[in-house]
């Protein structure tokens, strides 16, 4: 027998669900433009790179135009040249007190040493502090102005005056006087040219200096020292001889030569240069 079915809640039947394709419509939407930034890199000295970039101040400023960087140019090229201009004459100023005092150095230094040969007078071994014998003098020497001379005899002329060397290159030695070393007043005389305006023996004798040494040396070999005490100029005819020729308890050695300026109708010169010494013994 059948039995009849319970009464049930009738369920609905299961759905499986499957994929499926869909149509899409895709829709493209113009994209806008993206705003590029270029930063733009500066060259900056390692050195100052810190100051830029803490200092926007001093970033802004350097923004400058091209006509602004080549007026800062030209203002240190001007300032470069003007500290040349300036280092130039401190140069040239320098080199010129330098040279004056070169020549204020070497000018002034002779009397010194001058002075010191004066208070302490030095004298060559060779030469002769005793008595001198009467030889004729051979020759004359000044060492401080450059004459080294032949010594020759000379006496009066007709007019009584003291004669001259036949050459200009000698000396002469008035033989009618003491020979020099001995007691008196021992004169020589020279040239101070040859007329045509060539320098004679005692052209530079005007250069002798207080403390100059002379040397006269003999024919016996002796040599006898002098030393420079003065040096004057007296006029041409003057009568006032007697300091020069005259006598004296000394031993003394007289120069002379001419001085001055040419007298055409007397063929001689205004004056007359005399430098006196005293023998050196001690």
């Amino acid at each position: 027998m059948l039995s009849e079915p319970e009464n049930k809640e009738p369920t609905k039947p299961t759905r499986t669900r499957k994929a499926r394709a869909v149509p899409i419509r895709i829709v493209k939407t113009p994209k806008k433009p993206r705003k590029l930034t270029v930063i733009k890199e500066k060259k900056v000295n390692s050195k100052t790179s810190n100051l830029v970039t803490k200092n926007p101040a001093l970033e802004t400023s350097l923004d400058l135009p091209a006509a602004a960087f080549e007026a800062v140019v030209a203002r240190e090229k001007k300032q470069a040249r003007s500290i040349n201009k300036y280092l130039v004459l401190f140069l040239l100023n320098a080199s010129i007190i330098t040279m004056v005092g070169i020549v204020f150095w070497s000018f002034y230094s002779r009397p010194a040493e001058r002075v010191a040969a004066i208070s302490m007078p030095t004298i060559d071994r060779k030469v002769v502090t005793g008595e001198v014998s009467s030889s004729s003098p051979r020759t004359l020497s000044i060492p401080s102005v450059g004459i080294e001379a032949r010594v020759t005899q000379v006496g009066l002329t007709k007019e009584g005056n003291m004669g001259v060397p036949e050459s200009f290159d000698d000396v002469g030695w008035f033989k009618h006087g003491p020979v020099p070393g001995q007691i008196g007043n021992a004169v020589m005389d020279g040239h101070l040219d040859d007329g045509k305006g060539n320098p004679g023996v005692f052209y530079n004798l005007d250069n002798v200096r207080m403390g100059d040494f002379v040397y006269v040396s003999n024919d016996n070999g002796e040599t006898v020292q002098f030393r420079v005490t003065r040096v004057q100029l007296i006029d041409y005819n003057t009568t006032v001889t007697n300091e020069i020729f005259g006598e004296t308890d000394g031993q003394h050695l007289n120069l002379i030569t001419c001085d001055g300026t040419w007298i055409p109708e007397k063929k001689t010169y205004s004056d007359r240069l005399v430098v006196f010494t005293e023998r050196v013994i001690n």
